[in-house]
This record gives structure tokens, sequence and C-alpha cells, in this order.
């Protein structure tokens, strides 16, 4: 990368980071050439509804199963299809 004069900064910070994790972010390991995005969509009126606070950017899969748990209840005798996250 130094002999070539690789700029990084060319890269995303998110693809170049996640590959340094594979060597406990000492070194890069290689070059990523593609990065994965994904999305959260949320429905913002259950989230007001039971006084939960909106997913956040960062969080982890942990972090959104304790989400899903603080929306999982029964409202109207009616159980939410998310029952499974208990």
């Amino acid at each position: 990368m130094k002999a070539g004069k690789f700029d990084l900064s060319r890269l995303g910070k998110g693809a170049v980071d996640a590959v340094k994790v594979s060597s406990g972010g000492q070194y890069l390991e290689a070059v990523p050439y593609v990065q994965n995005f994904s999305a959260n969509y949320y429905n913002k009126g259950i989230f007001d509804k039971f006084g939960v606070a909106y997913p956040k950017d960062g969080m982890t899969r942990d972090d959104a199963t304790d989400l899903a748990r603080k929306l999982t209840r029964s409202d109207g005798g009616v159980q939410d299809e998310h029952s499974d996250c208990k």
C-alpha cells in the first residue's frame, strides 16, 4: 500500500475498519472491494404507543433484540408477532 502510494481515504472508512478487525485492528490484511449496507425499517407509531425509544445507528444485534423485547406484549388481547424474542 505504501510502496504503491495507495490512498486509503478513497475507500469507505467502515469497509477499511471491518477488514482491520480480522487482524485485531493492527493492520490491513486485504483491500475491501465491496461494502454491504443494511437498513432497519420500523413503525414509529408502535414505538410511540409503547413509549420505547427509536432504534439508533450503531446498534448491535443484541441491542436490537433487547429493543424488540420491550415491544413484545399483548395489546387489546392480541399478542404481537415478536413473541419469540422473549
